[in-house]
């Protein structure tokens, strides 16, 4: 008797634990279901991402006469990770390469090329289940390097340089094209470079989340 009792216990636990079984893999797809569910501008988490684009200088007079306005070529590019902290608030580290930019003066033609890190506190406003305005607020270090100036440099020297300080006026727009990617755009103030020159970057590309 007690052998059979035994037996009929030992089936009881192993039904138990099918069912419990059956329960979990039957809840798996709605977890997923759920997360899917949080809109990916809305969602915590880590990310990365990347963008090309232009990047440019605000000049302030070095006392002579310019020619223009200032010209950009070759690409400019950016690498970013981050993290999302919940729907609004998060925070990045970037590094940006600038590609070559020129102004003319009278007698001479300013050439830089640089680069600039970055670490920003983020701010996310949700402006529909897809699109978001994202605004930032970072530390950073810019440099912008002589790249083939040509002609008088008399000046050049107070728009090369490097500097580190805060900025604000970064901002962003994305486009939720999956659960897990995103189109962006975006518009970063780099501070100051040299004493009278200002970069910037503008840039398109994707993020991706985990």
């Amino acid at each position: 008797m007690h052998l059979i009792t035994s037996i009929r216990t030992s089936s009881s636990a192993r039904s138990t634990w099918n069912t419990a079984l059956l329960a979990l893999f039957a809840a798996a797809p709605l977890a997923a279901q759920a997360q899917s569910a949080v809109p990916l501008n809305e969602r915590a988490g880590a990310y990365v991402g990347a963008s090309v684009g232009a990047g440019g200088a605000t000049l302030r007079s070095i006392g002579r006469v310019e020619s223009g306005d200032v010209d950009t070529s070759g690409a400019s590019a950016k690498l970013r990770a981050g993290y999302w902290f919940g729907p609004h608030w998060g925070i990045e580290a970037s590094a940006v390469r600038l590609g070559r930019m020129s102004q003319r003066f009278d007698g001479g033609v300013w050439r830089a090329n640089g680069d600039s890190l970055q670490i920003s506190g983020l701010g996310r406003v949700a402006l529909s289940r897809d699109w978001s305005l994202i605004g930032k607020l970072g530390v950073y270090r810019t440099q912008l390097r002589d790249d083939g100036s040509t002609g008088d440099k008399a000046g050049f020297d107070q728009l090369n340089g490097r500097s580190t300080g805060a900025v604000l006026g970064g901002l962003g727009l994305e486009y939720s094209l999956t659960d897990q990617a995103a189109l962006t755009l975006e518009l970063d103030g780099l501070g100051q470079a040299g004493k009278k020159a200002a970069p910037a970057y503008l840039g398109a590309g994707v993020r991706w989340a985990f």
